[in-house]
């Protein structure tokens, strides 16, 4: 399923004004925001990434991997994890924002995979997990090059490799389904 431009636009906006509400340090009250006014697709549940870029560089991203909660508040709550909670960065400063792009991935489902399958590192996410740790893939599509999908997996062994302190767990790999990629560049 994909989104209108209408669904969208909404999205990127409450991403970008939860984020602005807690800069400025004033709850998120807009007419534009009221639920009740969303569309069904984004009061359905889903699971959701938030990317946050900055200088073509990600600056922050976070995400559920389960429908936990509906789509617009997904879509805030994980703009605001990306922006202030995301631990490989320090939080979004006030004067960043501007700058920033915002990019959601909608989920529609995860997948198991054997190490032999293949992914589309142009439509699709990857997850590779061992023992408690785990490395995320998001497609930026619009980027070129686009990664190869091996160098992606190398990364991504690598960021568990390290970051799982030598544990013997097994790999796991996951390719998450995309039902959409929103950037707030293609909103404007």
């Amino acid at each position: 399923m994909g989104y209108t431009r209408s669904e969208e636009t909404v999205l990127v906006r409450i991403a970008r004004r939860s984020i602005e509400a807690i800069l400025k340090g004033r709850s998120l009250e807009d007419h534009d925001m009221d639920p009740c006014r969303f569309s069904a697709a984004l009061r359905e549940k889903k699971a959701v990434f938030v990317s946050l870029i900055l200088n073509s560089e990600l600056r922050g991203s976070a995400g559920y991997l389960m429908p936990l909660v509906p789509l617009w508040q997904a879509t805030m709550e994980n703009a605001r994890n990306a922006a202030f909670r995301d631990p490989r960065f320090t939080p979004l400063w006030r004067d960043e924002l501007p700058e920033v792009e915002i990019v959601v991935h909608v989920v529609s489902r995860v997948m198991h995979i054997s190490a032999e399958d293949k992914f589309n590192p142009r439509e699709e996410g990857f997850l590779l997990r061992k023992g408690s740790r785990m490395a995320l893939f998001l497609p930026m599509p619009w980027r070129t090059p686009l990664t190869p999908r091996d160098e992606v997996l190398s990364r991504l062994c690598r960021e568990v490799a390290h970051d799982s302190g030598g544990s013997t767990a097994a790999e796991e790999r996951e390719r998450l389904i995309l039902e959409g990629i929103i950037r707030e560049q293609d909103t404007a």
